[in-house]
């Protein structure tokens, strides 16, 4: 056996050898305390044998209250053995612990929230300027003013809607029109210069651009050649080729009635009619009379032009002033000019 005396209550203490060098509590005060390593005779003392006098690892406290647990006990032996600077209590705030993992975790995830927000806002913006960039082009488009090509006749026939390049005019009246009719004279009061007429109202409606529409009826003098093109149609190229090929053959001869013609064009309610004759000063109050009947209500613009140079013609101007358009006098020079 190996007797100590505790540090603590100064009890003699009688400790197996099995617990040499070891540590033992006292059974008195509780204190934990260092064992000799062996003991040498009876009686022999830490201090005669020249072993360090037994050191105190924990000693027992009194409770500030009467509830405890085995934890606050295992505290405190920690806290007296020295333990607390191993580097024990400091291994959790070390980046390899738990700790410094989950602050690592953390940081991550941020980062890479921070980086996914960048690359959506990035592909928005993308996506902003592509769409922007249709928009213009659709834009420019629209307004290049580049004549539609459509062989096709009828009122759906023709190119889509664009900008004339020329303004559209007819013997210096212009036809700011949506649709135009020329209805034309063809009697034997007009045969010398009707050549001249036909070119200059396909110069006119070359003028008109792809987003107007056009149609010529000629006056009836017992053969009606019918309209070109059939009905209404926009003065595309195709259009105007077509309508300048089946007129080839008409021709100016004898007595004429405008009255079917203009009952032809009133039925497509156009916005506009271009009314040419060689007999303007030999109309009266009659023709005057007859367009108005056949017009009714219609808010149709009739431009009137007289040609041969035979004077003023009232009718005309009447028929002009009443509707909203213009009077102009053309000699056969100035006929052949415009269709230059």
């Amino acid at each position: 056996m190996i007797s100590i005396i505790c540090t603590n209550c100064q009890a003699n203490l009688s400790i197996d050898d099995a617990f040499a060098g070891g540590v033992c509590r006292c059974q008195h005060c509780g204190t934990i305390q260092t064992v000799p390593s062996k003991r040498k005779g009876p009686g022999a003392t830490a201090a005669g044998l020249g072993v360090k006098e037994p050191k105190a690892l924990y000693q027992k406290r009194a409770r500030e209250s009467g509830v405890g647990t085995g934890l606050d006990e295992l505290a405190e032996v920690v806290t007296s053995s020295g333990m607390t600077g191993s580097g024990l209590a400091s291994r959790a705030a070390r980046p390899g612990g738990a700790g410094g993992a989950a602050a690592a975790q953390s940081s991550s995830m941020l980062m890479f929230l921070g980086i996914a927000a960048i690359v959506i806002i990035l592909l928005l913006v993308a996506i902003l300027v592509i769409l922007k960039g249709k928009g213009d082009g659709g834009g420019s488009l629209a307004g290049s003013g580049t004549p539609a090509q459509s062989g096709g006749t009828g009122s759906a026939g023709g190119g889509g809607p664009t900008t004339p390049a020329v303004e559209p005019t007819f013997a210096g009246v212009k036809l700011d029109h949506r649709s135009v009719i020329y209805v034309l004279d063809r009697g034997s009061s007009i045969s010398e210069p009707f050549g001249s007429l036909k070119q200059a109202t396909f110069k006119s409606i070359e003028s008109l651009g792809t987003n107007r529409q056009f149609q010529i009826i000629f006056w009836d003098n017992a053969q009606d050649p019918g309209a070109f093109p059939p009905l209404l149609a926009f003065a595309t190229e195709a259009n105007i080729a077509t309508a300048r090929r089946q007129s080839d053959d008409i021709y100016a001869f004898g007595a004429t009635d405008a009255k079917p013609a203009l009952e032809k064009a009133m039925s497509q309610r156009p916005a506009a009619i271009v009314l040419v004759t060689g007999k303007g000063a030999d109309l009266d109050d009659s023709f005057v009379q007859m367009v108005n009947d056949v017009k009714k209500d219609a808010p149709v613009v009739i431009h009137t032009f007289a040609v041969g140079g035979s004077g003023e013609s009232t009718a005309l101007k009447r028929i002009a002033d009443s509707t909203g358009g213009q009077y102009r006098e053309l000699t056969s020079g100035q006929l052949a000019k415009l269709g230059q």
